[in-house]
């Protein structure tokens, strides 16, 4: 009835409104015919690009999100939903497009910053002249902070994390609020086992911003790589405290239960296969984060061959917790 097109919002409301009762088939068709009546209207395509992606259309609802994109009317979280569908279909370079068209658009964004640095390959497209020309550039002017940080960053993602370690060590002296070169001096510390090093790095970011959850994460494999597993877990927890959803911080918990079994030599077969299976729970929670189901589901794989037995539990049926004291501090 609307032939004057004044209501332009009803098809978003309608479709709303059927997805609220439980009828994502019926919202589909309102988007459908929405798109159709207002083809220049960006609701209709986000709100059919998020219906689809919730229904694993991937290369459906990647085509509507870029439609956003050619409209220009794309705002930061559909971009953030358009690079993790790139992730999911394994498309990696353009996932790293769109995430550096968000880092553009919230340059503040920590996730972001992170989630890049881990999808770079080796090198950060840059080539061997790129490191000659930084050389030299540092070469004529030692402490210039922009140089330091692009040597460092390209020295990490090569990983050389000597080199990084240097680099960065000296820009965060110079700058020594930028908790996102601390982050990569961190990270390069952890790399080469310098974890108390790599600790104050952390720390230092938690003391600007506690729920930091990277940062909390990272400080987590510091501590188990002290083997001091309950402060190691303590730190993870926090990072879930901050985003229960947060897959990498069940992969850390995974880690230190897994490398506590391993280190244990005095407690029986079984208690490492209790601990073993405590890990294996873990890995299973960060499945439902498409950022570490992969890595999730490599681990799970691997620890299979290590998990009690229906024989085992048989044989063991007094026994539903990992004895030893050096598991004493699982249940405190």
């Amino acid at each position: 009835m609307d032939t004057a097109r004044a209501f332009i919002d009803v098809y978003s409301f309608l479709a709303n409104a059927y997805l609220q009762l439980g009828k994502p088939d019926s919202a589909f068709l309102v988007y459908e015919h929405g798109i159709r009546t207002l083809p220049d209207n960006s609701n209709l395509y986000r709100g059919m690009a998020n219906l689809l992606a919730s229904q694993e259309r991937r290369d459906e609802a990647i085509a509507h999100y870029q439609k956003l994109v050619e409209m220009n009317t794309a705002e930061e979280d559909d971009y953030k939903r358009l690079g993790e569908l790139f992730l999911v279909a394994a498309d990696t370079l353009h996932a790293i497009e769109v995430f550096e068209k968000v880092q553009t658009l919230a340059p503040d964004d920590l996730e972001i910053r992170h989630r890049l640095s881990m999808l770079y390959p080796s090198g950060n497209h840059r080539t061997n002249d790129d490191v000659h020309q930084l050389k030299l550039r540092l070469q004529q002017n030692p402490n210039d902070p922009p140089t330091l940080l692009a040597l460092g960053k390209l020295y990490y993602h090569r990983l050389d994390y000597a080199a990084s370690a240097e680099m960065l060590g000296l820009y965060v002296e110079m700058m020594p609020k930028d908790s996102y070169a601390r982050e990569f001096l961190g990270g390069a510390y952890l790399a080469l086992h310098r974890f108390h090093e790599a600790m104050v790095q952390f720390n230092m970011i938690l003391a600007g911003n506690p729920k930091h959850s990277e940062a909390l994460t990272m400080l987590a494999r510091c501590h188990a790589g002290l083997k001091e597993w309950a402060a190691a877990r303590r730190c993870a927890h926090r990072a879930l405290a901050v985003d229960d959803k947060n897959g990498l911080a069940y992969i850390v918990l995974g880690e230190i239960y897994e490398q506590a079994a391993r280190d244990c030599n005095a407690a029986s077969d079984f208690s490492k296969k209790l601990v073993f299976r405590l890990a294996y729970e873990h890995y299973e929670k960060a499945v439902h984060d498409s950022n570490s189901q992969n890595e999730a589901n490599r681990r799970m794989k691997s620890l299979q061959p290590m998990l009690p037995s229906a024989k085992d539990y048989f044989m063991n049926k007094n026994q539903d917790r990992p004895d030893g004291e050096c598991y004493s501090w699982i249940y405190k």
